[in-house]
């Protein structure tokens, strides 16, 4: 800052010269500092422009264009200062265009670097402040991306009209939205407003608050909003020919709830979607029962049938078809007709959505407990305490749960690393325990003290040392590592 004063008053009678020279020399240095920065450490690591802004608050207003698979607008981001800063970084894939950068009504400088950018501020933003900022953007978003080559929009055709889904838990939601891309920092609320074509159903996160006419011929304005933190991969919208069936659940503190599927028109029978309907319900029991309340009333419990693979969106996951053909028989234990992907996702609004993981690193806190979760409903429904014993004395193996963390690497969602791998390691500890009684009252007491917050896994040590009054860390990083 001083050889920034230094310029500035070199030339007291003319004051523009210098004013330039200032900017172009602050530009200059954010652009050096971009360039000194590896992909990896922007898109994973805690650098102080990240650190220093925490996000409160996500208004996104988008349009979705099916015939030209392009999307349009702008996302508003709330933010609290938590160091005194004139940077910060924010995400966005780089095949998307950014077309201006707007703070208090003006439009700021900004940098891009791989699939980042970095916001200059034309003052310094100082602690405990309250901003806004406002990326409009546009283009074609990614498909097929992510190391299983999944991730992105799904563009697809149903019943002779357009189906359209997105999904991003491994490449991350910048692949189509301007945020904060980490872990550690879950927006408090989102409101969602998407301008879509007229004739397809949209369905959202949380509750539905609004339904208009858009400015856009042929459109609609679909707005709503999530009461609840909800990180950004959990972010989603579902297009295409839907028909909305409830189920009725009463739960765990005797108030009568709804749970919604939405079913794509014609593709399931009437006796399949109660099927289904049935199963949700149940294992909404089991879960409010073992674990504690579903988090998200408030907004909504929802299962939305998809022509893409699962994916646990917040309030409204996704489970790939529920046509009879994919009803999955389970080969461990006793058989039994549950749809595996429509249980796995619903343990997610436990384990992933709820809980949620600081870092990629200790990502098995989701995967791994929504997989284990899968057995531990099968015990519940089969009344058979066995079922997931039986099956992981033949298939525990060795695997390196854990990753390294402030890294954003894609390859930690391998199926043998941590789902396999963190189910697996939950029964070892199942197992060491030795008392199924301490075991689920340490996964109780892990989700209540921390449901709507985000964890690493000394977070999870903590709780078990704590009800088994024995020191576990050597186990832990033993059969994790």
């Amino acid at each position: 800052m001083d050889k920034l004063l230094i310029i500035l008053f070199q030339d007291n009678n003319t004051m523009k010269k210098p004013y330039f020279l200032v900017i172009a020399l602050f530009l200059s240095t954010l652009v050096l500092k971009a360039q000194n920065y590896t992909e990896t450490q922007l898109k994973g690591a805690l650098l102080a422009e990240r650190t220093c802004f925490d996000v409160g608050y996500y208004d996104l207003h988008l349009a979705i264009f099916p015939e030209k698979e392009k999307i349009k607008g702008y996302n508003e981001i709330t933010f609290r200062v938590k160091s005194t800063t004139n940077q910060i970084l924010l995400d966005l894939f780089n095949n998307l265009q950014i077309d201006s950068v707007t703070f208090q009504g003006k439009k700021i400088d900004f940098v891009r670097k791989y699939n980042s950018f970095f916001l200059n501020f034309p003052f310094p933003l100082q602690i405990n402040e309250v901003h806004s900022v406002k990326v409009y953007y546009g283009g074609r978003p990614s498909v097929g991306v992510g190391v299983r080559k999944t991730d992105g929009f799904h563009w697809k055709k149903y019943n002779d009209k357009h189906l359209v889904g997105v999904s991003c838990e491994i490449a991350g939601a910048s692949l189509w939205i301007p945020c904060k891309e980490h872990l550690s920092d879950e927006a408090d609320s989102v409101r969602l407003h998407w301008d879509v074509p007229i004739e397809l159903e949209c369905i959202s996160n949380g509750t539905l608050e609004k339904l208009e006419n858009s400015k856009i011929k042929g459109y609609k304005t679909s707005s709503w909003f999530v009461r609840n933190p909800i990180n950004t991969y959990n972010i989603t919208i579902y297009l295409g020919d839907y028909e909305h069936k409830t189920g009725a659940y009463r739960g765990i503190d005797s108030v009568k709830r709804k749970i919604s599927i939405f079913f794509l028109r014609n593709k399931v029978n009437k006796e399949t979607q109660k099927h289904h309907i049935l199963i949700a319900s149940h294992f909404v029991a089991f879960a409010e029962q073992t674990f504690g309340q579903y988090a998200f009333w408030d907004d909504k419990l929802a299962v939305v049938e998809t022509l893409y693979n699962g994916m646990e969106h917040q309030s409204c996951v996704a489970v790939g078809s529920l046509s009879e053909k994919t009803v999955l028989w389970y080969p461990y234990g006793r058989q039994y007709n549950v749809h595996g992907t429509l249980i796995h996702e619903l343990a997610h609004e436990w384990w992933g959505n709820a809980v949620s993981s600081a870092d990629m690193g200790d990502m098995w806190l989701h995967e791994g407990f929504a997989t284990y979760t899968e057995y531990l409903f099968l015990e519940y429904m089969l009344n058979d305490n066995k079922i997931a014993s039986n099956y992981f004395s033949r298939n525990c193996n060795s695997f390196q749960v854990l990753a390294d963390r402030y890294v954003y690497a894609s390859e930690v969602f391998g199926i043998n690393r941590i789902y396999q791998g963190g189910a697996c390691f939950l029964h070892k500890l199942r197992k060491a325990i030795a008392n199924d009684k301490i075991f689920f009252d340490i996964l109780a007491t892990y989700y209540q003290q921390n449901k709507k917050k985000i964890v690493l896994t000394e977070d999870f040590i903590k709780v078990v040392n704590e009800k088994t009054n024995q020191n576990w860390e050597k186990f832990f990083w033993k059969n994790l590592k």
